[in-house]
C-alpha cells in the first residue's frame, strides 16, 4: 500500500500550529512501521533545504515543479509553484493556492513515478483533493483528517469560477450560500477523523460542530476518533537542550531546579505554586475566562506565553503589573520548553480543543495538567480525585477555573506532588498506538 499524506506544514520545513507537528511526527511513525508513506506540500519560500527537482507539469495556472527531500526519513515531495508557494504558509488569497495545491496533489501520478492508494487530506486546506481526483476519474482512496473544524475554508459562491470545476460538481462544494471546501472533503472522503475521539462525537452536535453538523451527521458512520502523539525525541525533559536542569522520573526531584531558575529570572516567589501557559491568546484557549480567573489570585504564580487577540495580549500585559503574573506576548520556542519544566501546574481551560498538545507535553515533564473536560482533553487527563494525574473542571467559566486553580494551590500546599508528577509522566501519548491506528484505517479502505 501506497499513501501520500497532504499537508500544507510540517515540522521541520515550515511550521505554525499542531498540524505542522503532526506532520512532522504521523508519517515518520508510519515509515517506521514498514508502511509506504510520503508526505506533499508546498514549496514556501521559506523552507530553506537542499532538494533534487524530480519533476514539472503545465497546469491551466502555470508551471509547477516537483522537488524532493527527506525529513525523519520520510520522502517529501515540495510542490513548486508562483501561484501556490510564497514566503508564509497562511496569507494572500490561500482560497486560491489550496485549490491550486490540491489540483496538483490529485495529479501526483501525472507528474511522478508514483500512484498512491490512499491520499490522507489534512483541515479545510486540502480537503479539494478528493474533488479534483474524481473529477480526472481515479479510482483511489482518501482520509481526511479534521484538526480544527472551526477553519472550514469558507468563500463566497462567485469564486467557484475561478477553481476549474465543472458546474455539475458546485453542490459538492456549497454549504449555506457558500463555498465550503471541508463539506467537499467530509462527503467525498472514505473515511473522516478527528484527532481525539470525544471530538468525533462533539462534532456531531450543534454546540461544537460548527454549522456543520448535519452534515456530519449524514457521514457519521466514516468518522473515526484517533487520539493525536506526541513526538517524545522533541520534548523530553532527559535530554532537552532548552530546559534549565535535565530530569527523569528517577530523578524528579531536579524539576524543581527548573522552577528556581526560571522564578529568579522573572522574578517570582518561586515558594508559590506556579501556574504555566504556553498557547495562541485566542477564545478557543480560554483566555478570557483565565484573565478573569487569575485576576485576584494572590498565592500563586502565572507565567503566560503566546501571541494571538490584541485584547488579550494588552490585558495580559496590564496584568503582568502585578508581581505574580508575568505574560510573554512572542512567540518563543525554548521559552515554551522551559514553562513545562519549570511550572507545577499546566493551564489548558479550553472552550474547545480537538486534541491538545500542551497537556501531553505538560505530562511528559512531570507538570500536573489542568484542564476542561473537552475533546482531546477529556481522553487524556484524569482527575486527580479518581485516582489519576490532573485537575479537570467542566462549565467553561471563570469561577469554575479559579476553583480548578485553587484546587491545585490546596494540593501544592497540602500534599508532595511527587507520585502524582511521576503518574503523569508515566502516561504513553507517543505516536506508536496511534500511527498503528492509522495504518489499521489504511487497510480497512480495500
Amino acid at each position: 500500500m501506497q499513501v501520500l499524506f497532504a499537508t500544507v506544514e510540517m515540522y521541520p520545513l515550515a511550521k505554525v500550529g499542531g498540524l505542522g507537528d503532526v506532520a512532522g511526527s504521523l508519517p515518520a511513525a508510519l515509515r517506521k512501521m514498514g508502511l509506504d508513506i510520503r508526505v506533499v506540500m508546498p514549496y514556501h519560500k521559506k523552507i530553506k533545504v537542499d532538494a533534487e527537482k524530480i519533476g514539472e507539469k503545465d497546469f491551466d495556472f502555470g508551471n509547477v515543479e516537483i522537488y524532493s527531500v527527506e525529513v525523519n526519513k520520510v520522502p517529501v515531495y515540495l510542490v513548486k509553484s508562483d501561484a501556490i508557494a510564497e514566503n508564509e504558509v497562511y496569507g494572500h488569497e490561500d482560497w486560491l493556492r489550496w485549490a491550486r495545491f490540491s489540483q496538483v496533489v490529485a495529479a501526483i501520478d501525472e507528474i511522478l513515478d508514483f500512484e498512491p492508494d490512499v491520499i490522507h487530506c489534512n483541515d479545510w486546506m486540502t480537503s479539494l483533493v478528493p474533488l479534483y481526483s474524481k473529477i480526472s476519474g481515479h479510482k483511489r482512496k482518501f482520509v481526511l483528517t479534521i484538526h480544527n473544524l472551526k477553519h472550514q475554508g469558507e468563500f463566497e459562491e462567485e469564486k467557484f469560477e475561478e477553481l476549474g470545476i465543472d458546474e455539475r460538481w458546485k453542490d459538492i462544494l456549497l454549504w449555506n450560500g457558500k463555498l465550503n471546501y471541508m463539506k467537499a472533503g467530509i462527503t467525498l472522503s472514505d473515511k473522516v477523523t478527528t484527532v481525539s475521539p470525544t471530538y468525533a462525537k462533539e462534532i456531531l452536535t450543534e454546540e461544537y460542530g460548527e454549522g456543520l453538523q448535519e452534515v456530519l451527521r449524514a457521514n457519521s458512520s466514516k468518522i473515526v476518533g484517533i487520539l493525536n502523539g506526541l513526538d517524545y525525541s522533541t520534548w523530553n525533559p532527559e535530554r532537552d537542550e532548552h530546559i534549565y536542569v535535565n530530569y527523569s522520573q528517577e530523578s524528579i526531584e531536579k524539576k524543581s531546579e527548573n522552577k528556581k531558575a526560571l522564578c529568579e529570572d522573572f522574578k517570582l516567589d518561586p515558594s508559590l505554586p506556579l501556574f504555566g501557559m504556553v498557547a495562541r491568546l485566542v477564545e478557543q484557549k480560554g483566555v478570557d475566562i483565565l484573565i478573569d480567573a487569575i485576576r485576584d489570585v494572590k498565592n500563586a504564580n502565572f507565567i503566560i506565553l503566546g501571541t494571538g487577540r490584541e485584547r488579550f495580549e494588552k490585558e495580559l500585559e496590564k496584568l503582568s503589573e502585578k508581581d505574580n503574573v508575568k505574560a510573554i506576548i512572542k512567540y518563543d520556542e525554548a521559552m515554551a520548553h522551559k514553562i513545562y519544566a519549570a511550572s507545577d501546574f499546566f493551564l489548558m481551560p479550553s472552550k474547545f480543543e480537538p486534541c491538545g498538545l500542551g497537556q501531553l507535553i505538560a505530562m511528559r515533564y512531570g507538570t500536573i495538567p489542568v484542564v476542561r473536560k473537552t475533546g482531546g482533553l477529556a481522553d487524556t487527563v484524569k482527575d486527580i480525585d479518581e485516582g489519576g494525574w490532573g485537575i479537570v473542571f467542566e462549565e467553561y467559566s471563570s469561577e469554575s477555573l479559579k476553583n480548578a486553580i485553587m484546587r491545585g494551590v490546596e494540593l501544592y500546599n497540602m500534599v508532595n506532588l511527587k507520585n502524582i508528577r511521576k503518574m503523569a509522566m508515566k502516561q504513553d501519548f507517543s505516536w506508536g498506538a496511534s500511527a498503528k491506528k492509522y495504518q489499521e484505517l489504511y487497510s480497512s479502505l480495500f
